[in-house]
Formats: structure tokens, sequence, C-alpha cells
């Protein structure tokens, strides 16, 4: 019987593809006024935006996962994340966050996913205490980027359960039904406007249906995935931009969104 989207097998490329598609959904809210606070986060539409958006990160960890046990060099690896760190530095703070001076220790994915694989390389080479030294600082480094407990469980669960999907899906929706309870708000304070009100208990929904229903739809295609390994002296030379487009988009995207976003303020002022 012949497999349709929903039902065939994904490679690497098109995993990436669906990840990078999704991170450009879940962003396009960021260019109206608004759009960072918890408020303007969670209010209709752009809480679904958000709600697809969340199929994005846990397909990054699995591909940064997968990525470590391809790659031909893991130094080479951690080192175009760390680049790509530098060069998404500028966008990223302008486009989410505002004036460079009051935010420049925010850092982007990109670091979170340089931490991720010197998690990886801490947790495959090396013995004794300086291992668990180095495990645990990039542990609590990643506990400190924004994906926090989330990057560290799902890194943690795609390595360890790596190969076997049952154990993935399982050990996948534990972790998500931690991470909703850890971020749930601890309370809705009733204001005198029943209509503020009503609208903060929509908000609240939202941000429910944006955690559980979002993060449930990312093993719909992490557990299709199927590339068989291909040692690195078999594999066809790919070109620069089929080697680095994944890299390259992530900054590109966010300094079209800035130009987008300029030229929206700029016609509506």
């Amino acid at each position: 019987m012949k497999k349709n989207f929903l039902t065939k097998d994904l490679s690497t490329d098109s995993l990436k593809l669906i990840a990078i598609i999704t991170m450009f959904i879940d962003h396009v809210p960021f260019l109206f006024p608004g759009a960072n606070t918890f408020e303007g986060y969670y209010k209709y539409p752009f809480f679904i935006f958000h709600l697809i958006g969340r199929i994005c990160a846990p397909i990054i960890f699995f591909m940064i996962v997968e990525g470590f046990y391809r790659t031909r060099s893991v130094h080479k690896y951690m080192l175009r994340l760390l680049i790509f760190t530098a060069i998404s530095y500028v966008p990223y703070i302008l486009f989410f966050e505002g004036p460079i001076a009051e935010n420049f220790l925010d850092l982007n994915i990109m670091w979170t996913l340089f931490l991720c694989v010197a998690l990886l390389q801490s947790l495959h080479t090396g013995k004794g205490l300086f291992k668990w030294i180095r495990i645990i600082v990039v542990s609590i480094l990643i506990m400190m980027t924004g994906y926090n407990f989330l990057a560290l469980a799902l890194i943690l669960i795609f390595d360890t359960f790596r190969n076997d999907k049952p154990k993935i899906a399982c050990a996948y929706f534990v972790v998500i039904a931690v991470y909703t309870y850890m971020n749930l708000p601890g309370s809705i304070i009733a204001p005198s406007s029943m209509i503020i009100f009503t609208s903060a208990i929509r908000q609240y929904l939202n941000y429910l249906l944006v955690l559980i229903v979002g993060y449930i739809l990312p093993p719909l295609f992490i557990l299709r995935y199927k590339d068989p390994y291909i040692p690195p002296e078999k594999r066809r030379k790919r070109n620069f931009l089929q080697r680095y487009f994944f890299y390259i988009f992530y900054p590109l995207h966010i300094c079209i969104l800035i130009c987008i976003k300029s030229l929206m303020e700029h016609h509506f002022s």
C-alpha cells in the first residue's frame, strides 16, 4: 500500500524542514506590538502560531542527538553551532528582546544546541571525577537557557533510548507532563472587571492548549524518523548550501522578520 505524508518514513532533511517551517510560524506573531508579553503571546490568534511552533524544539533536540552520532567530527559540529550562536546574537536580541545594552546576556537557541552537544560529548567521553564535573557544569548551563529543563530532559531521553521508539514515546510524554506542570501559572488573580477576568481565563486556557496540544504533536514526526546510517566515507558530497542551509536559516529568517517589522512600523507610523 502506498504511504502518504502522514504515514511515510521521514528522513533527516524532512524533519529539519518541518522544524524550520514550524519555527518560522512560531516567530511570526513577534512582528506585532505586545506579542512578547504573556497576554500577547497567548491571545487569539497568536496562540495558534505558537501551538504549531511547539513542534519545532523537540524535533531539533532529537536531530541534535542524531547529528552527534552521525557527524564526522563532534568538535567541528560544536564549532559550527558556536559560530552561528555568534552570528545570530545581534539579530536575535534586536527582534525578540529589544536594546542590546539591556539584554546582552540573552543567548539564542544555537547556544542551547551547542551546550546539548557538549553534554553528549561529556556523557560519552572521559572518565572519573572530571567527567562528572563536566556533565554537571554543562547541565547547569543548559538549565539557565530558555528551554532549561525541557532541553536537558529531551536530550537525555533521546540519547538514552536512541533507536527504541516505544521507550522514547513513554519517556517523552512523562517529560512533557512534568514540564507542563512546572510552567503552570501559580494562580489567576480576579480583577474587578468580569470582562478582564474572562479574558484572563481564556488566555490561561490558550496557554494550556499551547503547552499540552503543541507538545503532543512532535512525536507524530519524530517516531516516523528513518534514515539509515551511512559511513562518512560512503556519503555523497554535499555542496555548501546543502551542508549549511539549516544553520543559515536561523539568523537569516530573523533578519527577514526584522526587515518586515521595520517596514510595518514605517508604514503604520
